[in-house]
């Protein structure tokens, strides 16, 4: 497996403190494509001067808006084999991007990360009961690694319009090949980007319930 065949999916807004980093780091492993959704700072002209494969949204439209942008256009205008996210606030560290990359090469179709200690009551509840339900834990860790060739199987996302969490439970439904190990996070450096706590915390009940609801759409 080639740098050149990795793609390295990060999805950016009003990041400008630490996606020159990030960006400088992850380019000795793979190839950076950077989604900027509407960020009001510095942060797309740092884009634009360092990373070849970019998009860049004109407003803010969300942090699954960003991801879903960000795999049509590595499904539909690259030739890259492999396809993993990564956040661009400097919490996730390059020793786990190391051990997915190292994960992918050995086979596996989906390698996942799971957290050691997550912040929010609700990602604590979803956990738990994705856990008895799908087997993984920590679905919304956002450091995933796919193979293309098996992301590219799954036409529409119905549920949630992103892959993510939808696709895991779709590869556990096609017996997929699927990894996980645990990661650390760093501190973030500022304040997060999903809005307050409560709002987060509605936003990750509502998805759980709809999981369960629709899970039988998600299986096609």
């Amino acid at each position: 497996m080639e740098k050149s065949e990795i793609a390295i999916l990060i999805p950016v807004y009003n990041e400008e403190k630490t996606i020159l980093k990030i960006v400088q780091n992850v380019k000795s492993f793979a190839t950076p494509v950077v989604i900027d959704d509407g960020s009001s700072d510095n942060s797309q002209n740092i884009i634009k001067k360092n990373v070849n494969f970019y998009v860049l949204n004109k407003k803010n439209s969300g942090y699954d808006n960003a991801l879903n942008l960000g795999y049509n256009y590595i499904k539909k205008k690259t030739s890259f084999k492999y396809l993993i996210t990564f956040d661009a606030d400097g919490q996730h560290k390059i020793k786990d991007l190391k051990k997915m990359i190292y994960f992918l090469k050995r086979g596996y179709d989906v390698v996942c990360s799971k957290r050691i200690k997550v912040a929010r009551v609700s990602e604590k509840i979803f956990s738990f009961f994705f856990k008895i339900k799908f087997g993984s834990k920590d679905p919304l860790c956002g450091m995933k690694g796919y193979r293309k060739s098996k992301f590219k199987k799954k036409k529409k996302y119905s549920i949630f319009n992103t892959c993510g969490t939808e696709f895991l439970i779709y590869a556990t439904f096609k017996k997929f090949k699927i990894k996980s190990f645990y990661i650390e996070v760093n501190e973030r450096i500022d304040k997060p980007r999903f809005g307050n706590i409560l709002f987060s915390n509605l936003k990750i009940l509502k998805s759980l319930i709809i999981i369960f609801l629709k899970q039988n759409e998600i299986k096609s």
